[in-house]
């Protein structure tokens, strides 16, 4: 395609030069995250007022960051190939080019617009009782929701993205609060699990149960579907993960040896690779094929809730009961960078 040229305002360039030295810290400190990850920057960039600072490199995604101090302020996905070169065309706008052959333009600061709230405390023939799950459909035309009443019932709903209309409701889906719910990889089926300790499947079309998995002795915490939508792995508050086979309901095996409730589970990729978090503070990665662990990241001070990774494995994250977040080189186990979300009095 053909590549428009943006000429660069002089004003800019003179504002931005005047404030380098104020911001050289930001810029190191912005810089460093990056090398930590063993990623090449090639391309940095000032805002016009230089109080942000844009950077882009072998990897296909920019950054923004705060200039004076180095936070993190926004990342921006949608190439496909590395990004060699990004500027900024006014305060708003931002322009990238990358090796998969495309330049794109982007809002520097896009706002969060409100479209819809689903359900409400005073009404709970929408939502019974708190939300413990979300997930979209791999379209994302689909919301599902799980929750329930804590020894009564747990339930899911499908809505429409589009109008928030409900598509699916099964009040009655377990028979304790779900707390983990996720789409099949190809949008037919939902499995949950949840208090009742069950891993249950469900078919969209007909609303009917599909298999019940009996195995977990407390808690089903989390749910990740191979890619393939033929193996589910659950972790629990039992301490365990099992892998099972969706279509037979047979246990294929337990991984073991976590010190605390496993709260989370992943996928990675297309792989046989799984990634999950503990109580104990630890994010394990194991192969669900044979139950063999590969590799620790250790480091996390706090009970850890959640976690997630890139499908290659460069960047694992997880959640701590402190509100902080972990980042890991998932290919080496190198810790990246701990991110302090709480507010702190």
């Amino acid at each position: 395609m053909a590549a428009a040229i943006v000429p660069i305002r002089k004003d800019a360039v003179t504002r931005a030069e005047a404030l380098i030295v104020e911001a050289k810290a930001g810029v190191e400190a912005a810089t460093r995250f990056l090398q930590e990850s063993d990623l090449a920057i090639r391309s940095i960039a000032f805002s016009p007022d230089g109080s942000v600072l844009a950077t882009s490199g072998d990897f296909p995604s920019l950054h923004t960051w705060d200039a004076k101090v180095g936070t993190a302020i926004g990342a921006f996905a949608g190439h496909s190939a590395p990004v060699k070169s990004v500027m900024f065309v006014d305060e708003k706008t931002l322009a990238s080019v990358s090796d998969d052959q495309t330049l794109r333009v982007w809002e520097s600061s896009p706002g969060w617009i409100l479209e819809r709230t689903i359900g409400t405390q005073d009404d709970p023939n929408v939502i019974a009782h708190r939300v413990t799950s979300v997930d979209f459909s791999a379209d994302s035309n689909q919301l599902l929701i799980a929750g329930g009443i804590p020894s009564r019932r747990g339930e899911l709903q499908i809505f429409n993205v589009a109008d928030g209309s409900r598509t699916v409701f099964l009040p009655q889906a377990h028979d304790d609060v779900i707390y983990a719910a996720r789409f099949s990889p190809d949008g037919k089926r939902i499995a949950s699990g949840g208090a009742d300790k069950y891993l249950r499947t469900f078919d969209i079309a007909t609303s009917q149960q599909l298999r019940r998995f009996e195995g977990h002795t407390s808690h089903v915490l989390g749910i990740a579907w191979k890619r393939d939508g033929q193996v589910i792995a659950t972790s629990g508050a039992d301490n365990t993960i099992k892998v099972w086979d969706s279509e037979t309901g047979d246990q294929q095996r337990t991984i073991e040896n976590f010190g605390r409730h496993v709260t989370s589970v992943q996928f990675i990729g297309e792989t046989d690779n799984i990634i999950s978090s503990s109580g104990d503070k630890l994010v394990r990665m194991h192969n669900a094929s044979n139950g063999g662990l590969f590799r620790n990241l250790g480091g996390a001070t706090s009970w850890l809730h959640c976690t997630a990774v890139t499908p290659d494995s460069t960047v694992a994250a997880s959640g701590d009961a402190s509100g902080s977040v972990y980042l890991w080189n998932g290919n080496n186990g190198q810790p990246i960078k701990v991110l302090d979300i709480a507010l702190k009095n």
